[in-house]
């Protein structure tokens, strides 16, 4: 009688041995696996973001994000072109649009705070439903006054068609000349690589 107890006492043994090695061997395999995993993401994570830049010639040219930190000035160009037509080509149908971009990825803190001003003390966002606004902008030159690795202070001049989307409405011509203080960012702050900090407008009839 004891000796069937010790056979199966040992066979018992011999098994749960068995699972526990094979149990072993799966927990080193699944690790492993895991850590490569690991690896993978982290050096994937580590890549600096690439930027497609475009030359005056349209030919593209890849530039790390994170380690290119210099304007062209014709990046500067188009930056200022969105910004104006943005901000100030108010629309009544894609102003809610236009003023996201401006707040999300083209403005600094200061611009943020000094922009939300500019809209609830003149009730822009009202006028706007309300009259069902319609401007046009019409830019003749863009003058970069000044440029560095961390600056730019561009003037903007044109015209502004001031109308609204009811009939019958009467369009009026501005004339304007705009000056924006512009910032020079990481591209990983802001995918234009610049920023504007300060928006200054004079008009003439």
């Amino acid at each position: 009688m004891s000796e069937e107890k010790q056979v199966r006492y040992y066979e018992i043994w011999s098994e749960i041995a068995q699972s526990a090695k094979w149990s072993r061997i799966i927990s080193i395999i699944i690790s492993f696996a895991f850590l490569v995993m690991l690896l993978a993401f982290l050096r994937m994570s580590s890549k600096p973001l690439m930027v497609v830049r475009v030359d005056t010639l349209g030919n593209p040219a890849i530039v790390e994000a994170r380690k290119e930190n210099t304007i062209s000035p014709q990046e500067v160009q188009n930056f200022v072109i969105y910004f104006v037509n943005y901000w100030r080509g108010l629309d009544y149908y894609s102003y809610d649009d236009n003023f996201r971009r401006l707040f999300d990825n083209m403005m600094t803190s200061k611009m943020i705070s000094a922009g939300n001003g500019y809209l609830q003390e003149n009730k822009i966002i009202e006028t706007i439903k309300s009259e069902q606004l319609r401007y046009k902008i019409k830019i003749s030159q863009v003058t970069i006054k000044s440029l560095s690795r961390q600056t730019a202070v561009v003037e903007v001049s044109g015209v502004r068609e001031e109308g609204s989307y009811k009939p019958n409405s009467e369009v009026k011509t501005i004339n304007f000349i705009a000056t924006l203080n512009l910032l020079v960012v990481p591209r990983t702050t802001s995918p234009w690589g610049l920023l504007c900090d300060g928006y200054e407008e004079k008009v003439f009839n």
